[in-house]
């Protein structure tokens, strides 16, 4: 059986800097090629750039939320709103969630969650 290193539970300050600064930079060169692309596909080229699987999955849930708030046809609970609104802008303004790779975990699956919920009652009928 091969050994492996055990996930760390936090960020380091040196990863949390280059995130940011990679996504910044990517960040603004999405802007400038994709003006006039509508939100949907923004969100999409945006997950694409994020610099980990788990970072995308959690944008790619709260974008989805995001979009279902503004057009209003979604059902959350109402504490969810808030965690989808903070989840969402924060990763677009700093590449990342929170340093807490657990806490970035457990808020995916909430999210992972409420998106699944809101296919079951689409296809219910």
């Amino acid at each position: 059986m091969c050994p492996h290193t055990p996930l760390k539970d936090f960020y380091t300050d040196e990863e949390l800097k280059t995130i940011k600064e990679k996504w910044l930079e990517e960040k603004k060169r999405i802007d400038e090629e994709c003006k006039g692309f509508y939100p949907r596909d923004l969100d999409q080229e945006y997950k694409r750039h994020l610099s980990n699987k788990r970072l995308q999955k959690l944008f790619g849930h709260a974008a989805y939320l995001m979009r279902g708030l503004r057009e209003g046809d979604i059902f959350i609970y109402p504490n969810e709103e808030g965690i989808i609104n903070k989840v969402y802008w924060e990763v677009l303004k700093n590449g990342y969630f929170t340093a807490s790779k657990t806490y970035e975990k457990k808020i995916s699956n909430w999210l992972a969650n409420a998106v699944k919920r809101q296919t079951y009652r689409r296809y219910r009928k």
